[in-house]
Parts: C-alpha cells; sequence; structure tokens
C-alpha cells in the first residue's frame, strides 16, 4: 500500500489540532491560609439540648459571592458535624473568613428570626475563636395537599417552591 502526500495532510491537521483543543491542565491552588479560627456554639429546642443535631458550616468564596446567602456564590469549604448531648458543637481548623451556619434536625426548624433567613452568617479573622453561636430550633410546620394543573389534574414529579410572605 501506498500513501501520497495528500492523504498525510489530513491526518496531520488532525494531530496538530489535537494539542491546540486541550486547554493545559490547571493545578488546583493550594489553600496556605492558617487555620487558626473556630466556631462553637449550642442549638437547642424549645430551651432544651438538640442532641444529634446536623451543623454546616460553609466558608463563601468571596471573589465569586452573588448575593445574601449564596445566591451565586460558591463555596470552598463544607463541613457537617453533630451536636452532642448537651446539644453542643465546635468547629476548628478554619480560616479568615465568612463562613454560613445552618443547623438541622428532624422535624425542626430554625426559630424565626429578624432577617428571615435560617442561616447564620459569621466572620472570623484570623486565630478568633467565636464562641456562642447558638441556634434554637423550633418545631416545623406540615403543609399537604395535592397540586393540580388548570383542568384539576395532578401534576406528577413537579417542582414545588414555598417562600415565605412577610407582611
Amino acid at each position: 500500500m501506498r500513501f501520497s502526500p495528500l492523504s498525510l495532510v489530513p491526518a496531520l491537521s488532525i494531530l496538530l489540532l489535537i494539542p491546540v483543543s486541550q486547554s493545559p491542565a490547571q493545578t488546583p491552588q493550594r489553600d496556605n491560609r492558617p487555620r487558626t479560627a473556630s466556631i462553637s456554639g449550642r442549638v437547642t429546642v424549645g430551651g432544651a439540648p438538640a442532641a444529634n443535631a446536623s451543623v454546616m458550616v460553609t466558608e463563601e468564596d468571596p471573589q465569586s459571592r452573588g448575593g445574601p446567602f449564596g445566591g451565586g456564590s460558591q463555596q470552598r469549604a463544607f463541613i457537617k458535624i453533630r451536636t452532642d448531648g448537651d446539644g453542643r458543637y465546635r468547629v476548628t481548623g478554619l480560616t479568615e473568613g465568612v463562613y454560613m451556619i445552618r443547623a438541622l434536625s428532624t422535624a425542626y426548624v430554625r426559630a424565626k428570626n429578624s432577617t428571615g433567613f435560617d442561616i447564620l452568617s459569621v466572620t472570623l479573622d484570623e486565630g478568633e475563636s467565636m464562641d456562642n453561636v447558638d441556634i434554637a430550633l423550633v418545631r416545623g410546620g406540615v403543609i399537604t395537599g395535592r397540586v393540580i394543573d388548570a383542568e384539576g389534574r395532578p401534576l406528577i414529579a413537579s417542582y414545588i417552591q414555598l417562600l415565605s410572605v412577610v407582611s
């Protein structure tokens, strides 16, 4: 089988395009910030300890923050821990930054606050220990019913969003 110089042109073109189409691998930048800050507090339900409640702590990336409480922002760190028998939690080894804290427990939600959000925002400086970041939970409500279309047919596997109305 004999190759002509013209049959090599398409092959060479493809081989030359491969390196161009591949972007250079970006190595993730290491976060070398000091990890000397901490957050601690207590989760309660009606004043009693909320043992074994989940506490989620996320650091918001200030470079991509798009609005309050993560509207388009990216999270740098995500930590999920459980409270002890007395409802206490402690997260150590944090860098300076803005952290969002949320407590979850079956059938309970955060008690109503002035912002209307169920997430606390805490700003930490290097080496700062923020104590008494307490979260009070209350029994959540239940909404039941049927979701139907304009003709009265049930909507199946539809997305439903509930919004709180503040008057």
